[in-house]
């Protein structure tokens, strides 16, 4: 009888820590409505730099050291740690819309990631990650949203969306978005 209650206790602790969309999308309305501009990323980067802007920037801070290739060579990669001494590949690449950097598609991985290394996948990373995403930035804190397609983990502050899920044992995708520029749209 004990084992039941503490299973029903656990599933109802978990559906109460989970957000709905309809929060979320409220959520997000009223930071619109703030008018709070959030521009800036990381590294220097921001929404709205235009295509040579943002490729002349990472080719100063590949040169500086600080970033490098990413893993496909189709984005850039920072290496830092997590706070434990555990290094982190975080890979970005922006969606270039009308010749301007809205929206950034990032993944988060463990640097050191093998399928072996059990303490090193994205379900541990995730523990992590929106805190550490939180001192980046201040403000609101994650919301986490169960939906169809998985947890996701949602901040919105102004007009600044990041939007964290785990994709597979190795990677948590993120997206940066400017909420000014794309349509609410919270596929979960």
């Amino acid at each position: 009888m004990k084992l039941i209650n503490c299973i029903v206790l656990a599933i109802l602790i978990a559906l109460l820590g989970c957000k709905s969309d309809t929060d979320l999308v409220a959520l997000a309305q009223r930071e619109l409505k703030s008018g709070v501009i959030n521009d800036s990323l990381f590294l220097g980067l921001r929404f709205g730099m235009e295509r040579k802007e943002f490729f002349d920037h990472c080719w100063k801070i590949n040169r500086q050291g600080i970033v490098t290739h990413g893993t496909e060579n189709m984005s850039v990669m920072y290496v830092f740690e997590d706070g434990s001494n555990k290094k982190i590949a975080f890979n970005f690449y922006p969606e270039f819309q009308n010749n301007k950097t809205n929206k950034y598609k990032c993944s988060f991985g463990y640097y050191a990631w093998a399928p072996w290394n059990k303490d090193l996948q994205s379900d541990d990373l995730i523990k992590v990650l929106p805190t550490i995403l939180e001192r980046w930035y201040g403000g609101n804190s994650f919301i986490k949203v169960k939906g169809s397609k998985g947890i996701h983990y949602y901040k919105i502050d102004g007009n600044r969306q990041i939007d964290l899920h785990i994709k597979d044992d190795r990677l948590i995708v993120a997206y940066f978005t400017d909420l000014t520029k794309y349509p609410l749209n919270f596929d979960i």
